[in-house]
């Protein structure tokens, strides 16, 4: 296996289990503050039904 596709592999299981997940996940930077990633979850409960 060439050096990083293990983690880049890794990186694909975690994204998508963070996708599929029923909760509505953000990420913060702890200093800004500032949105950097939300998961679907997060995008249906922010967007109204029919967006």
């Amino acid at each position: 296996m060439a050096p990083g596709c293990g983690d880049q592999h890794a990186l694909q299981l975690f994204r998508s289990a963070i996708d599929e997940s029923q909760e509505s996940l953000f990420f913060i930077d702890a200093d800004s503050g500032r949105l950097l990633d939300a998961n679907e979850g997060a995008c249906r409960w922010r967007s109204p039904p029919g967006w």
